[in-house]
This record gives structure tokens, sequence and C-alpha cells, in this order.
């Protein structure tokens, strides 16, 4: 988790510097944290605004997690082929 929020406070201060919000990629997050601890990093992105890219095992618990927007997208990636959804 400390490793998560120092992550986090790095994006903000990338914005702090720059102007603009750099794009934020997770890889697996579900499979390091419980539920409790990955609700917290979620609400987290509902105060920046950046493009974020996350891959999980498990793609639902994902798509609960982030806010929908219309711009929100979901991939499924499997031997080289992305499918839509």
């Amino acid at each position: 988790m400390l490793a998560i929020e120092m992550y986090l406070t790095q994006v903000r201060m990338i914005y702090e510097s720059t102007g603009r919000w750099p794009v934020v990629c997770l890889d697996d997050l579900d499979a390091e944290l419980d539920q409790e601890h990955l609700q917290h990093v979620f609400n987290q992105f509902e105060t920046i605004d950046t493009q974020v890219f996350a891959s999980s095992l498990h793609p639902e618990v994902i798509a609960n997690q982030f806010p929908v927007h219309k711009e929100s997208r979901v991939f499924h990636v499997k031997h080289d082929l992305i499918k839509d959804g």
C-alpha cells in the first residue's frame, strides 16, 4: 500500500510541476490488495484527471471499481488478440 501511495503522490507531483497529468499504468493491482485497500486506491483516481490503464486477471474487479464514464472502455487481450468489451 505504501508503494501505491508513493506512486499516486508522484503522479500528483508531475501534474503540479508540468500542469499535465501523466498516464497511469496499473498491472494486476487486485492481486496485491484486499477489497478495502483496492477501494481506497480507486477512490484516489476520482480526484485526479488522468488516463488509467489497468490490467487484471479478473476484469470484473476493475470494471466494478472504476467510476463509469462515457470514455471508459474495457478490452480483453488473449493470445495477442484484442477484443473490445
